[in-house]
């Protein structure tokens, strides 16, 4: 096959995606043909060093897959789905608190030393055809005991995207003119619009999809993205406020101790309000008081001065009649 004319632009496109080369949507042929011979060159100084091209995309693989099927063994799956349950305090002291669960989540996920273990099998229970067919393709066999360890946030956010990733192909398949009720349609959709779900593997989030299936309504339920408005709670002031001289009445008893609190908590108010207000008028005349004093003291200090200046001139001069009348007015205003 020549790549340079027996393929269109579309064809190329589509070659470089069942490549794995990503981002190739808007390139045209010489970017594509380029980014296929990049991945060649790469994948064979691999192949010189001994290495697979694919190794470490297969673990990855891997251990997107271990973690599904830990999530949804019999162990984990009936926590997994109560995971937002409000919790008693049973919960808090038997150790089932959302914290709890990722981190035994993870612990039997790094745990490698159980052979007979139903994390290493991968389980198509609905008989999905189009994930056999992804498995075919797989140029490397799947071995979940090939994965790498995980810590409870990594683990705990790439389930968290997985859901998201979820949400989306089940909005995009009921919106009208889309005229396909296949998953794959829209799974790479779901990815490149979810936040960071371009990181995990396609096959191990198709996986997730199809195991989810089983569990499909409870996990909808389970992981809703808005409150339902049966549990929402009242964010806003009350629009009427009912007094004893309104025609409004009510029966409920709740009703009217809250409004008596309401008025205790008013009338607290209004106390602490005319004990700060008369601190305050305190404190300004105090601070006006003393203004004043230095008001004067600066003035009287001001006119000495201008006395002493007077003096001076008066005594270069040698006017003794301005010093005479000088001297009297100081002695009058002592």
């Amino acid at each position: 096959m020549n790549l340079q004319h027996d393929l269109n632009l579309c064809q190329l496109r589509r070659f470089c995606r069942r490549l794995g080369i990503r981002q190739t949507a808007s390139c045209n042929k010489h970017a594509c043909r380029r980014a296929i011979a990049l991945l060649i060159d790469y994948e064979n100084a691999l192949k010189k060093n001994g290495l697979h091209p694919r190794s470490t995309e297969a673990r990855a693989q891997n251990t997107l897959l271990r973690l599904v099927n830990v999530i949804f063994s019999s162990c984990f799956i009936d926590r997994f789905l109560s995971l937002n349950d409000a919790k008693s305090r049973m919960d808090h002291e038997t150790g089932q608190l959302c914290k709890n669960f990722w981190e035994d989540a993870a612990e039997c996920h790094n745990d490698f030393d159980d052979i007979n273990n139903s994390e290493l099998l991968i389980i198509n229970n609905n008989n999905d055809d189009d994930f056999d067919a992804l498995m075919k393709r797989e140029v490397i066999l799947v071995n979940l005991e090939d994965a790498d360890n995980m810590t409870a946030e990594t683990l705990c956010k790439k389930v968290m995207t997985m859901i998201k990733v979820r949400r989306a192909i089940k909005q995009n398949m009921q919106v009208s003119g889309t005229h396909s009720n296949r998953v794959l349609d829209f799974l790479d959709v779901a990815i490149n619009k979810t936040k960071g779900a371009h990181m995990l593997n396609r096959l191990g989030v198709y996986y997730f999809y199809v195991q989810s299936e089983e569990y499909s309504d409870l996990i909808d339920a389970a992981f809703q993205p808005f409150l339902c408005d049966s549990i929402k709670g009242l964010t806003i002031p009350d629009v009427l406020n009912v007094s004893s001289g309104s025609s409004l009445t009510t029966d409920d008893s709740s009703d009217s101790t809250l409004s008596k609190r309401r008025k205790r908590k008013e009338i607290k108010t209004e106390n602490v309000d005319e004990t700060v207000t008369d601190e305050m008028n305190k404190a300004i005349s105090a601070i006006s008081q003393e203004s004043k004093t230095i008001a004067e003291e600066m003035k009287r200090s001001n006119d000495l001065e201008e006395v002493k200046l007077k003096i001076e001139i008066a005594k270069a001069l040698g006017d003794a009649d301005m010093l005479r009348k000088l001297l009297q007015g100081i002695q009058t205003n002592i």
